[in-house]
């Protein structure tokens, strides 16, 4: 069955690996404590050099993620991938939660939720009071197929060494609505307990709730 399932992740497997083969490699070795220096790509909505972001947009995206699984793969762990927007309350708020003790850190249930490093890829940003396009994280987005997008953040999990991956979206997480918006850190720590289980023991993780059970959830507020 586990041998089953690993085949139909083998178009994702193959073209994740084009992917992070064809991006420019970091100059920073995994491993170390010296900062990935990544070629500077300017384009419409990219900020000024040196302006401070969660998503490093202004570099080759692909680059970015393969740095992370050379070091995820040095390390021993497992990628979660964060897909997301610099105008995005929701990433933002993800971004502040994952480092501290509410998901990353969290010691509350026995699960080790260092397991996990985290790579952020920016796949669109604001520019003229619109939202334009990061190319290399939507070209990397896209590149994993099955990947169905509702919205931002979204999550991708590899593991590093086989390079199996599962996606999710977060849109049902959310605690809140408007500028507020803030992802349930125990729904998140839930995904990734169900990303650990599929991607190191293959045991089913669980389903993706339909669009008729998100509405009924946001409905009877269980969202």
């Amino acid at each position: 069955m586990r041998f089953l399932r690993f085949m139909r992740l083998l178009p994702s497997i193959g073209l994740l690996v084009l992917a992070a083969s064809a991006a420019p490699s970091p100059t920073a070795s995994a491993g170390t404590d010296e900062a990935p220096s990544y070629e500077y790509i300017a384009f419409p909505g990219c900020p000024i050099r040196g302006e401070a972001n969660f998503y490093d947009i202004c570099h080759d995206q692909m680059a970015v993620l393969a740095f992370g699984l050379d070091e995820a793969k040095t390390r021993g762990k497992l990628l979660m991938v964060v897909f997301g927007g610099t105008w995005c309350p929701s990433c933002k708020a993800l971004h502040r939660m994952l480092p501290g003790p509410e998901v990353l850190a969290y010691k509350g249930d026995g699960f080790d939720y260092s397991r996990f490093d985290v790579t952020e890829i920016g796949i669109s940003a604001l520019y003229g009071g619109r939202i334009v396009p990061v190319p290399s994280g939507k070209a990397l987005l896209d590149s994993i197929p099955g990947a169905k997008l509702r919205a931002v953040p979204f999550l991708a999990f590899i593991d590093p060494v086989s390079l199996q991956v599962w996606t999710r979206n977060t849109d049902d997480l959310e605690m809140a609505s408007g500028e507020d918006r803030i992802v349930d850190p125990a729904k998140i720590r839930g995904i990734m307990r169900s990303a650990y289980l599929w991607l190191r023991e293959g045991k089913n993780p669980d389903e993706e709730p339909g669009w008729l059970r998100r509405k009924l959830d946001r409905w009877l507020g269980r969202s």
